[in-house]
């Protein structure tokens, strides 16, 4: 098991991000259901910073469709590398 990245083992979080401090509350993390622990290699979602929903989230809030509502995503293992993943460079020389 690993420390939850989206609440960082609290097990709960504070949001939806960009709301105003008087609009904010604390809610229990969807990622790791309050437990602060997850398995596997995740990283917070980026399109709705780990609150689960888009949209209007105080009037009708809709799943995150990149996270499906958990808050994170999954993250390639911390020892794999980009190689093959990048474009390759060349070199062209014109005379």
């Amino acid at each position: 098991m690993a420390v939850c990245p989206n609440c960082n083992g609290r097990g709960k979080i504070y949001g939806p991000a960009g709301a105003l401090k008087m609009n904010a509350v604390w809610k229990n993390c969807p990622s790791c259901q309050g437990k602060g622990e997850v398995s596997g290699y995740w990283r917070k979602c980026d399109r709705c910073s780990g609150w689960g929903e888009v949209g209007y989230v105080f009037l009708n809030p809709d799943p995150c469709p990149d996270c499906n509502g958990r808050g994170i995503v999954p993250s390639r293992a911390s020892g794999e590398s980009d190689k093959g993943r990048r474009g390759r460079s060349i070199r062209i020389d014109i005379d």
